[in-house]
């Protein structure tokens, strides 16, 4: 019992290792007051060490796990990009939460969204006070000028996309008592803040998952049909499906306006620099709102299908999901689909965390 005891104690320590680590993380690279090298190796160690140790518990190896972290390993090779280590850290990542489900998930997401929320906010409140950070900026969109707020963040765009993580946290969080007034009272601060970004994407989703929500109150904890799951982790393949047709296809000026000329940019990077096996490091930083179109022209077609296995079969391993994990999947892809967004932890962990937690329906876990 104490073994046990001792076991349990060992593997919350480390889960809550990397939920501060990713929390502090995300903030950190979004604001770049310090070199984000330095967080990206903190979180990564944090990592790679917890997943050791699980290893070290469980006496076991997983022969699927340990090949997609080989494969990445020499695709890193390969691109002479360190960057791409970037799927072997989500292998470990889901792998270590996925262990044991008798875990205390839900007081991990406190933890993660406590953190978020906290240094979010108070950055938030020096950029009004004190002008911090400013990387404000003014754009051409759909005929006309806008200004974008940064609020105190690297880009407009980072600022919301750290705001739908809080989000993803607090719908996790969320119980059945008031669901309406609590989601009404979390748009009302997220309507403000994507006017000032003028992130309309982020906003769009949002809303879509907050009246879904609350159409499935009484719901959400209840064991989701499989035919939804099916559905809901085909949709990074539609996703990337549709991104690859509006590249090859002629321009539709109307689809191309109601995404602020993202498929035009999306074929001028094509046409200079095109889609190959490996990466082009010279469209890492390259404009590209779009997860799909990014990984396969930045990075390649190697890492992508690498990518697509592991969040359409790895994060889709188990039997059975609630309503509330597949909603928040859902807005996950969703969200890839116009902004750079399928890598990032912030938005992914408090996912793996919800997709954990126990639903009313009791259903096992995989290890």
């Amino acid at each position: 019992m104490q073994n046990k005891s001792t076991k349990y104690n060992l593997l919350m320590s480390v889960c809550t290792a990397i939920v501060v680590m990713t929390a502090i993380n995300s903030i950190g690279i979004a604001t770049n007051l310090v070199s984000s090298t330095f967080f990206n190796v903190i979180q990564a160690s944090t990592i790679i060490v917890g997943y050791g140790i699980v290893i070290y518990v469980s006496k076991k190896i997983k022969i699927s796990s340990i090949m997609l972290i080989g494969f990445d390993i020499i695709l890193i090779i390969l691109n002479h990009s360190l960057a791409m280590v970037s799927l072997a850290l989500i292998v470990m990542m889901i792998e270590v939460f996925s262990y044991s489900n008798e875990l205390d998930y839900r007081r991990l997401l406190r933890i993660y969204f406590s953190i978020v929320l906290s240094l979010f906010l108070v950055i938030v409140m020096m950029y009004y006070l004190f002008n911090f950070n400013n990387h404000d900026f003014s754009m051409w969109r759909n005929g006309a000028m806008i200004y974008r707020k940064a609020l105190g963040f690297l880009q407009p765009n980072v600022a919301s996309m750290l705001w739908i993580s809080i989000f993803f946290s607090f719908i996790g969080l969320l119980n059945d008592r008031h669901v309406f007034i609590k989601l009404v009272a979390f748009l009302i601060p997220s309507w403000f803040l994507f006017n000032e970004t003028q992130s309309r994407t982020s906003m769009y989703v949002l809303i879509l998952l907050a009246m879904a929500v609350v159409l499935l109150k009484n719901r959400l904890d209840s064991q989701a049909p499989f035919l939804l799951k099916k559905a809901t982790f085909s949709m990074p393949i539609i996703l990337t499906t549709i991104s690859l047709i509006l590249l090859f296809y002629p321009t539709n000026r109307v689809i191309d306006s109601l995404l602020s000329g993202r498929i035009t940019l999306y074929k001028t990077f094509y046409q200079q620099y095109g889609i190959h096996l490996i990466g082009q490091s010279a469209l890492e930083e390259a404009m590209l709102d779009n997860s799909y179109l990014q990984a396969i022209m930045s990075k390649g077609i190697l890492f992508f299908l690498v990518l697509l296995f592991i969040i359409v079969v790895l994060l889709g391993h188990k039997k059975s999901y609630t309503y509330r994990s597949l909603l928040l999947f859902m807005g996950y892809f969703l969200i890839s689909f116009t902004e750079t967004s399928l890598q990032h932890f912030e938005l992914l962990l408090p996912i793996v965390l919800v997709s954990m937690i126990k639903g009313s329906d009791k259903e096992v876990h995989l290890k």
